[in-house]
């Protein structure tokens, strides 16, 4: 009942701010303009704003299910993303969640957030820690395992949930937590 009110808002809105309604359309779903507010969430991704980009990404990342035309721009927006842009954690970590997990998009997925965990401020290394582990495998225990060290609180909750979600999925049932 409130979408023509935010449609109305998203006429004058920055795309930096216009991320947040056009997510919270998506995810009422079951009518046609789910369809285009996905579709206009993921232009958002070739803005020229990177706090635009980096919000788009992470938004389609919590989506559970996005069309193979975000996927595809999603894909070509990581090649094109400058190594040095918040904004390419998000778009790795996104593209982590939403391809299949024995794919290339995966593993090039992969190899850009250990690159991230590596070199970017905290809240980014909390983001790539937390997705490799939710869709990693015992063999990414070892690229969290150094930021548990970390002085940075954030890359440390990070590793210590990328490192939980892996455990916790490689554990027979009921073994967890005893």
């Amino acid at each position: 009942s409130d979408s023509p009110a935010l449609l109305e808002w998203l006429t004058t809105a920055s795309e930096a701010a216009s991320v947040y309604p056009l997510w919270l359309l998506v995810l009422s779903g079951g009518t046609a303009s789910e369809a285009c507010s996905e579709a206009r969430l993921t232009g958002l991704l070739d803005s020229n704003d990177s706090t635009a980009r980096l919000r788009a990404a992470f938004a389609l990342g919590r989506i559970n299910t996005i069309s193979t035309t975000s996927l595809t721009r999603l894909n070509r927006r990581l090649a094109a993303e400058p190594e040095d842009s918040p904004a390419r954690t998000y778009l790795a970590a996104a593209l982590l969640r939403h391809s299949a997990s024995d794919s290339a998009g995966a593993a090039h997925s992969k190899q850009v957030i250990r690159d991230c965990m590596n070199r970017r401020p905290p809240a980014e290394r909390l983001e790539a820690a937390t997705t490799l582990g939710m869709f990693g495998t015992q063999a990414d225990l070892r690229a969290l395992a150094p930021l548990l060290r970390s002085p940075d609180a954030d890359a440390r909750i990070g590793a210590a949930s990328g490192s939980l979600y892996i455990l916790q999925s490689k554990a027979p049932s009921g073994s967890v937590g005893h």
